[in-house]
């Protein structure tokens, strides 16, 4: 699973944000996917909540998340949305191979059927009204921070 996940990155196949960006979203999307394959549904979310849960406990002793980044609720949000859309897959990708998964993520990524964080051409977070957000502000859990279709 994580090789897939190191080739899109290395083919540049998406942008290059592992933190809320569509590279997070493939990483998400692709591996609850792949894993519906082989795991039943409901332990699948349950393990995706636990894992954001963590992801809690890490920004309130101010530890970063997997990315290097501090979390925050909107990311949590976002990686819960991605991995309720992948399960919704299941039947779908049931007898598809990983290449198969890869692509059918990446396309539904460029379609805008998934969820990504909002940010400029430079890379900073941006709210709602497209405002670039302070990186004081971004130390909060509950930031500014833009939740927006992948397109």
């Amino acid at each position: 699973m994580y090789a897939v996940y190191k080739e899109v990155k290395q083919q540049n196949l998406l942008d290059h944000f592992e933190n809320g960006g569509k590279l997070d979203a493939f990483r998400h999307t692709f591996a609850m996917a792949y894993f519906s394959k082989f795991v039943k549904p409901n332990k699948l979310r349950k393990l995706g909540k636990a894992h954001e849960k963590a992801n809690h406990w890490q920004f309130l002793h101010g530890l970063p998340d997997e990315d290097g980044e501090l979390s925050d609720s909107l990311s949590s949000v976002m990686d819960l949305k991605n991995n309720d859309i992948a399960l919704s897959l299941r039947k779908e990708i049931r007898n598809l191979s990983a290449e198969e998964i890869k692509q059918k993520i990446i396309t539904l990524i460029k379609n805008g059927d998934v969820f990504i964080i909002k940010r400029n051409t430079q890379g900073q977070y941006l709210d709602c009204a497209g405002n670039i957000i302070p990186p004081e502000k971004l130390k909060l859990w509950n930031n500014s921070k833009c939740l927006i279709k992948s397109n």
